[in-house]
């Protein structure tokens, strides 16, 4: 579909996704306080002195006005596998995604969101110490270029999945499947149920992008997001998965 409605869909989508990252923030702000305890041990600056470890709402202010100390203490944690850490990143620089995807007539705040939580898993610290919150939102952006025209409704990630399936076989046992990877995933902490759940319905039961939402109560493009960060970070942990699944 193109055009202004076109354009007018995408947007009413953008306003779910965002809608739903933004209702997941909260969840998360009074679901994951004890992280941060370990966070100001790892991360001096994350903690206050006298007065113990900063809350994930003022990580978020920090790291909206930019605070190169902050945003590369959480990139460090996330390149340590701390996921929670990137998803402060996310959702500091969220506004930014939304403001960028509204003047894109060829691609939706998905595939900024997508595009910038791969930007957050590969940052290059120790190059790029300086202006990360710019270098972040212009990454994205190029990513973005480079990838016309737009993806379909859920991320090309069944190739993906089939190489985390693919493992040297001992005796007689079998290659794991998809939802026997997927399962591995839960179990060594690497994706929650709700991103398993998704990942489930779209790569092992074989539904659409749009069944999948509708199942789940979630816009298209929320589970494109859902599928790209699930998808990536189990490949990114494939040893671990060929030792579980």
């Amino acid at each position: 579909m193109s055009g202004a409605w076109g354009r007018s869909i995408d947007q009413s989508g953008d306003r779910q996704l965002c809608a739903e990252l933004n209702a997941e923030w909260r969840r998360l702000v009074h679901t994951e306080r004890t992280v941060l305890l370990r966070w100001g041990t790892r991360r001096p600056c994350l903690e206050r002195q006298g007065s113990g470890p900063v809350s994930l709402d003022t990580l978020i202010a920090d790291g909206r006005h930019r605070d190169d100390e902050v945003l590369g203490a959480l990139l460090g944690l996330t390149a340590e596998g701390e996921d929670l850490a990137g998803r402060v990143v996310l959702q500091a620089l969220l506004a930014s995604m939304v403001r960028m995807a509204a003047r894109d007539p060829g691609a939706g705040l998905s595939d900024y969101v997508s595009h910038l939580w791969c930007r957050i898993r590969t940052y290059p610290l120790e190059r790029r110490p300086r202006r990360i919150a710019n270098n972040l939102e212009l990454d994205t952006l190029k990513a973005i270029c480079r990838e016309r025209p737009r993806h379909v409704l859920v991320p090309a990630g069944l190739e993906e999945l089939e190489l985390l399936m693919q493992r040297e076989c001992r005796g007689d046992d079998p290659e794991p499947e998809a939802p026997d990877v997927i399962r591995a995933g839960v179990a060594a902490g690497l994706i929650d149920r709700p991103t398993a759940a998704v990942l489930t319905t779209v790569y092992a039961e074989g539904l659409t992008g749009r069944q999948a939402a509708e199942r789940h109560a979630l816009s298209v493009d929320t589970v494109r997001w859902r599928c790209s960060r699930g998808l990536r970070t189990l490949a990114q942990h494939r040893d671990v998965l060929a030792a579980v699944a």
